[in-house]
């Protein structure tokens, strides 16, 4: 149903997309009628109006006129954006991609050898392209999965640290009213080994040594323009908690686990213990085993799955678990000193800053130790409160803070939208270190696109630790994985994911959905979609390092960022390490990515410039698509119904201006050099030459398709049009490409040959053709099948200055038919049968069944057995079967078929009288004869069939099909649909590798099946499908083939 509905909103956007602005839901539903040949199918997707379903599509926005009138258009995306440049999403969807963990070498490049100032490279206009470069466009998905990065590098438009919050002056400070410290606490701000005494005999601070707490030496540098005026507090929720907490005798363990944990508990007032106790018997086992579970406040601890045989070890071991970890959470460092105010002010908020959460409190006091080696006081949330860049709010019974921008949408005071765990942590963002001169060594470990290119910065120290971390969390999860799988998934929240054998870093984009997650490698900027059983909780020793993966942009690739996707150039850059080089010039303050240019470390080539040719010639590649509709140009009509469509994309426009430009040079400076010698039928065979065109006046690519006797006379193909001409060798210019350019050799044809889907071509098709589909005006084209040469049957639509989208075949089609009728007395009422067959035959045929007028087989009851023979399998959801019971009887009537349609050499029945539903027997490129339901009606050169007794779908024509004699209808159609029961692919769908072994486990064997249910089939609605489960009783042990399929990694039980 899924894959259903996903087609149903690809259509309505195809239909949306072509048009100029919005349009209402009226117009919308019309246009669709007109591609579909239906109405949008909103009732089968479960929803009451049209209205509502529209309003539940995402990707689609809806507003109201002034008269109340629903208006739909679509959202714009990446895909999108340029209608022109649909090769992305035109391409042939690749298999998911394994995700690569690649490092780079184990030596200090910072130190060894800083990056090279090779010479600069920079983005310039394009030489062929009139028009201004394009401006980069940011994507909504790098908005969804990319984290907040900040840039130490001069000139960068981004923030290049943590915003910091202004500290004032401490006399203007000191007049704000504020909570005081407890008196017995002295707040130093710098150690006490680093305080030495003036000549008056006063403790002062070494300004040259002072530690990161030196207050004074901060206030010195604050930024300017940002209040420090103190909150309102009308949603803060800390006042309770400062005020009631008490600085207490330091806790101190008896020894007794038991004990231990009560103590901690009511010292930290993380509420009541409770203890609960299970039991465990097995089968073979006479004493039971203990389990303890323990529940301190919000968090939770157990002993399993150690197994105790009395119940006060099985507390001690849960209760010292519960200790363990509660004190690396709450417990203060002695020796430590408490930071002042301001300290707590200053440094705060860029911590959270990093952060894409909502951050715990504990985590943020275990962190600032780490960082400052200073302690917070017990009223610190009650200090940051006053801050306006920081947000608290109570949940689960501890404190979550988030940084906030006043003037944004998230603004103090207003409630966050958090969903935490308990133990969820937080990793830091990166921070990217740009050199003096704006470059570091880099590993690029993602190319998704021109505009999305993931790279680790590598030979710092703080890639060193990472590599540690890795190392030690290798060691930790291999040893751990069974105690730390996470019970709960949370949306935003990381954990450490398990893959290929590896562990991994990530963060959840998507909250569980059927057993699996989407989630975000923060250390390498990949997304992946995993099974929930491969995430594990992070400990907060492997959130220390912040994430490693930062998101560049290469600068200057534009034009070509959107048919960059997944291309094989970018791929290859994948793993290699480089010099990258930011341009602050290209930035602006609200984009994610970082405007880079890269370069070679060995030889200092840019390679952007190398990619801007080798991306531009891959993005003309003109591809049709083969489930929806395309933007194209008609370039050149035949009389045969053969039309030539250019798809004129990013890449089109730049070998037409390369074309012109080389064309103006030769035009004022002919290389008549490059004339001689002249093409003979030897020397021309696979060339390409420039020649002058005579339709368009124009210097255009061409080839030369076939000789004249004597070898004088050539006829050349123009392969950007799609036509011919005849040239003298002699008399006519033709240069040859490879001497001119040896990039326009690269390009590929941009004339796309289809066939017009028409029943008849009329004698005037071409004069017809040419005023309703115009060289210059944009129409919309829709594949309806491939004939034999895989050239494809399309359908024409263009949409009138009205806004009123126009069936262009049919238009050619009736009008032809208007024409002959009007001329046509005596065969009138023939030719009135024809046209009205040739209006009606788009829709005729949405409730015929596979089986057409045949009779259904006979069917066993729910859960009994049924023998089959599986003719035809495509995979485990798509096959034929056909009941062995009347096996016997569908042989002889193939054979009696052979013998009675022999001597028959042609078809008898006019177009006229080919009617869906129908019977008929055609005579298949095996030989033999097989009774065919004719599905839908193209023309005489295309009818859709099915072969009812053997269940295969295809097309034929019409001198293929011929009537089928009486005495073969009363046999039922033998071939059924159906799938296996009780399985769905491990995978999103069944692979090209499942379908082979399917294929080679059912395809022309016999089985015992059970049926197990009946469902209606998606696709063709009149037919049904039968749920089965399949058994091979040939070998001495029976085999089930769901069975098989599950323990071969193919399917999974539902």
């Amino acid at each position: 149903m899924e894959e259903f509905k996903n087609e149903v909103v690809r259509s309505i956007r195809s239909c949306l997309i072509s048009t100029k602005g919005k349009i209402t839901l009226r117009q919308l539903e019309d246009d669709y009628r007109t591609l579909l040949g239906e109405r949008i199918p909103y009732h089968k997707l479960g929803h009451k109006s049209l209205e509502l379903f529209i309003q539940s599509v995402p990707s689609l926005i809806t507003s109201r006129g002034p008269n109340g009138e629903m208006f739909v258009d679509a959202q714009v995306s990446e895909k999108t954006a340029h209608i022109s440049s649909m090769v992305q999403k035109q391409k042939t969807a690749a298999p998911k991609k394994k995700v690569r963990i690649t490092q780079a070498p184990r030596f200090n490049r910072a130190v060894t050898q800083p990056p090279p100032n090779t010479t600069k490279w920079r983005p310039k206009r394009n030489p062929y392209v009139g028009a201004p470069r394009k401006t980069y466009q940011q994507s909504s998905r790098l908005s969804a999965v990319s984290h907040n990065q900040f840039v130490s590098g001069g000139g960068y438009a981004r923030p290049r640290v943590p915003s910091k919050v202004v500290v004032p002056e401490r006399s203007e400070f000191n007049t704000v009213k504020h909570h005081s410290p407890p008196k017995e606490l002295t707040r130093h701000n710098s150690s006490p080994d680093k305080m030495v005494s003036d000549t008056n005999g006063s403790t002062t601070i070494d300004d040259e040594c002072s530690p990161l707490s030196s207050t004074m030496r901060r206030i010195s540098k604050i930024m300017s323009g940002i209040s420090m005026e103190r909150d309102s507090g009308n949603s803060s929720p800390t006042t309770e908690f400062a005020s009631n907490y008490k600085i207490v005798q330091e806790f101190a363990k008896t020894g007794d686990p038991i004990q231990d944990i009560r103590n901690f508990a009511a010292y930290h007032k993380l509420g009541d213990v409770e203890v609960k106790f299970t039991e465990t018997r097995l089968k073979k086992s006479k004493v039971a085993h203990c389990h303890c579970k323990i529940t301190v406040g919000q968090h939770k601890y157990s002993s399993y799955p150690e197994d105790f045989y009395d119940k006060a070890a099985s507390e001690r071991h849960a209760c010292q678990k519960a200790l363990d970890d509660l004190m690396t959470k709450y417990s203060k460092r002695k020796s430590l000193l408490l930071s002042s105010n301001d300290d707590i002010i200053e440094r705060i908020p860029p911590m959270l800053e990093k952060h894409n959460n909502a951050v715990w409190m504990w985590q943020i006091e275990a962190d600032y130790i780490d960082m400052y080696n200073e302690q917070l006081p017990a009223d610190w949330l009650q200090v940051i409160d006053n801050n306006p860049h920081v947000s608290i709010e109570k949940c689960l019974g501890g404190y979550v803070l988030k940084h906030c921008n006043p003037d944004d949408v998230l603004q103090k005071g207003k409630k966050l939208e958090i969903s935490l765990n308990v133990g969820d942590v937080s990793v830091p963002c990166n921070t990217v270190n740009f050199g003096e001169n704006n470059r570091l060594y880099a590993l690029i470990t993602a190319a998704h696109s021109c505009y999305e290119v993931w790279c680790q910065q590598c030979g710092t120290p703080e890639y060193e630790r990472f590599l540690r971390l890795t190392e030690k969390m290798e060691v930790f999860y291999n040893n751990h994985q069974g105690e730390l799988v996470s019970p709960v998934i949370t949306l935003g929240s990381c954990y450490v994911i398990q893959q290929d054998g590896g562990w991994i870093r990530a963060r959840a984009l998507s909250l569980p959905h059927d057993g699996f997650v989407d989630c975000f490698l923060i250390d390498y900027g990949e997304e992946i979609h995993i099974p929930i059983e491969t995430m594990y909780v992070m400990k907060r020793e492997f959130a220390l390092e912040q994430a490693q993966a930062f998101v560049c942009r290469l600068a200057g690739l534009e034009e070509v960022g959107e048919a960059s996707a997944d291309s094989e150039h970018l791929t290859a850059l994948v793993g290699r390490e480089f010099v990258v080089e930011i341009i602050p010039e290209e930035s602006s303050s609200d984009e994610i990515a970082i405007p880079v240019v890269v370069y070679d470390i060995t030889t200092g080539a840019s390679i952007n410039e190398e990619l801007i040719s080798l991306l531009t010639v891959e993005s003309a590649v003109p591809v049709l698509d083969k489930s929806g509709v395309t933007d194209v140009y008609v370039s050149n009509i035949e009389s045969n119904g053969d039309v030539y469509v250019q798809v004129r994309n990013f890449g089109y426009t730049c070998l037409m201006d390369l074309l012109k430009s080389i064309s103006d040079s030769i035009i004022k400076n002919p290389p008549l050099d490059l004339l001689i010698p002249r093409p003979t039928p030897g020397t021309s065979r696979d060339r390409l030459y420039l020649v002058k065109c005579n339709v368009t006046q124009r210097w255009l690519r061409a080839t030369i398709i076939d000789w004249s006797p004597k070898g004088d006379l050539a006829q050349i193909y123009f392969l950007d049009i799609g036509n011919t001409q005849v040239v003298s060798v002699a008399n006519d210019r033709m240069y040859p490409l490879d001497k001119l350019s040896e990039v326009l050799c690269q390009y590929p044809p941009q004339a796309v040959k289809v066939r017009f889907m028409i029943e008849k071509i009329p004698s005037d098709f071409v004069q017809r053709a040419e005023k309703l589909l115009p060289s210059d005006e944009r129409v919309l084209l829709k594949i309806s099948s491939y004939d034999n040469e895989n050239v494809a049957w399309v359908e024409f639509f263009k949409r009138m200055s009205d806004g009123v989208l126009v069936f262009i075949n049919k238009s050619i089609s009736v009008e032809a038919e208007l024409q002959s009728f009007s001329s046509d007395v005596c065969g009138s009422n023939e030719t009135r049968k024809r046209l009205m067959n040739l209006v009606q035959f788009g829709d005729a045929t949405k409730t015929v069944p596979s089986g057409g007028s045949l009779k259904k087989p006979d069917l066993p009851k729910m859960g009994d057995y049924f023998n089959v023979n599986i003719p035809f399998a495509v995979n485990p959801w798509n096959f034929f079967v056909q009941p062995l019971d009347s096996f016997n009887e569908l042989t002889a009537l193939m054979a009696d078929m052979q013998e009675y349609y022999k001597d028959l050499q042609f078809s008898p029945v006019p177009i006229e009288d080919i009617v869906p539903g129908k019977i008929y027997a055609s005579k298949h490129e095996d030989g033999k004869w097989y009774r065919t339901s004719v599905l839908k009606v193209i023309h005489s050169g295309s009818i859709s069939v099915f072969y009812c007794d053997f269940g295969y779908y295809t097309n034929l024509t019409l001198a293929q099909l011929v009537p089928l004699d009486a005495k073969y209808m009363s046999f039922p159609y033998q071939a059924l649909k159906a799938k296996i029961a009780g399985i769905k692919p491990i995978k999103n769908k069944w692979t090209m590798e499942d379908c082979d072994i399917f294929n080679s486990l059912v395809t022309k064997k016999q089985f015992v099946s059970i049926l197990v249910n009946i469902e209606k089939d998606e696709l063709y609605k009149s037919d049904i499908v039968l749920l089965l489960l399949l058994i091979d009783t040939s070998s001495e042990e029976d085999i089930n083939i769901k069975e098989v399929l599950i323990a071969r990694g193919i399917a999974t039980s539902v």
